[in-house]
């Protein structure tokens, strides 16, 4: 609920994606509508956080900031922007679906982060945003070998 208070009091974000050493980062920035609001955001990204060596929150001015690295290799940081982005959004999307039914954000974010593993860049992609018939897309069969890999690695 923390979550969903933050997100209606959103005043605008913009984040980039950085290199560092060749590890995946994220810089984002995310503006409240109030005082309040912005209180909300910067209180639920470091719930969110927690105590993650990866993910650094903090304040600048009136902008909630995070930071946060992969630690595993989801995919590599030598990738072209676009793919990047692209495999960003499409684990966005999973996650987010995969939180809606009723799993706790831990267990989402281990099943998401598995599931690419499993799959690989393109085919994840195809899976979350391509049509039935892209060539990428993994076929039901393998859909339920690899799902059911992925609960178990993540305990679900």
């Amino acid at each position: 609920m923390q979550a969903l208070d933050a997100v209606l009091g959103w005043g605008g974000d913009a984040y980039t994606l950085i290199d560092s050493g060749g590890q995946l980062c994220v810089q984002l920035g995310i503006l409240g509508d109030t005082k309040g609001d912005f209180d909300e955001f910067l209180l639920a990204l470091e719930d969110w956080a927690g105590d993650s060596p990866s993910v650094e929150v903090s304040r600048r001015g009136r902008m909630a900031t995070m930071r946060a690295c992969e630690t595993g290799s989801v995919i590599s940081a030598s990738h072209s922007p676009t793919e990047l982005l692209e495999v960003l959004s499409a684990r966005g999307t999973y996650l987010v679906e995969a939180v809606a039914r009723v799993l706790d954000l831990g267990s989402a974010t281990c099943l998401t982060d598995e599931t690419i593993r499993l799959l690989g860049r393109d085919s994840f992609v195809a899976l979350v945003f391509g049509d039935e018939n892209a060539p990428e897309r993994p076929s039901a069969a393998r859909m339920d070998v690899v799902a059911s890999a992925a609960r178990s690695a993540c305990g679900i």
